[in-house]
């Protein structure tokens, strides 16, 4: 097993979207997933209970985000999507 430690950005410089809801959206609907009218308040929305000091990996939050609206979207889609996002 490989390990890299990117110490303050000397390894990778990566610029964050001023909106990543938007592009996320984007990218589902480019692949026919339907994206609800309120999806900058879905993405924002807490969705799962996770344990103190736990993250949700953002294929689950966008997955679930997209279920609190009805939209059915297949786990490996929303993988797909967010990771090209």
């Amino acid at each position: 097993m490989a390990v890299t430690f990117d110490l303050f950005g000397t390894l990778v410089d990566v610029e964050y979207p001023s909106d990543p809801a938007e592009i996320v959206a984007r990218e589902l609907e480019s692949r026919g997933v339907a994206v609800p009218d309120d999806w900058h308040v879905a993405y924002g929305e807490r969705h799962v209970d996770a344990p103190a000091g736990a993250e949700v990996p953002l294929p689950a939050h966008v997955a679930h985000a997209l279920d609190s609206r009805g939209v059915d979207a297949a786990e490996n889609v929303v993988r797909r999507d967010v990771g090209a996002a």
